[in-house]
């Protein structure tokens, strides 16, 4: 497998990762149910989260080449308790599915404020991966 690096995206990496999450939603295999198909719809269900935007996302880049192999956005409300993830998006089986999506969800529980206890997925009914990964952890 590739080596992966897990980092909070930065500005640079936006439109990179925006199209990556595109591309993904796309596919009934990866889709997260409450994002849209297309870049404008996306930008539309991410309007909650304050500017900038590129902050509320992890991204895991390939550290070979830089490029974005996997994604997970995390939007949070202190008053409610609940974190909302928008993912994980991982593509590459070169880098290991689970090995990615893993290492993005053990990251956003660091940075999870310890105060939110309740963590939400919206996923698609095809999205199997996810779905079991939600019933792991």
């Amino acid at each position: 497998m590739n080596p992966v690096r897990i980092q909070s995206c930065l500005a640079s990496l936006w439109p990179d990762l925006l199209d990556y999450i595109v591309a993904m939603n796309a596919q009934d295999e990866h889709r997260i149910g409450d994002l849209g198909t297309d870049a404008p719809s996306i930008l539309d269900d991410l309007s909650e989260i304050p500017d900038p935007v590129h902050q509320a996302f992890l991204v895991a880049l390939d550290e070979q080449t830089g490029t974005v192999v996997g994604a997970l956005g995390i939007e949070s409300d202190l008053t409610v308790g609940r974190a909302w993830l928008h993912g994980p998006f991982v593509d590459r089986p070169s880098h290991g599915w689970d090995a990615v999506a893993d290492s993005l969800y053990a990251r956003a529980v660091e940075v999870i404020p310890s105060e939110i206890s309740e963590h939400e997925l919206c996923i698609g009914v095809h999205n199997h991966r996810v779905e079991r990964l939600s019933l792991i952890h």
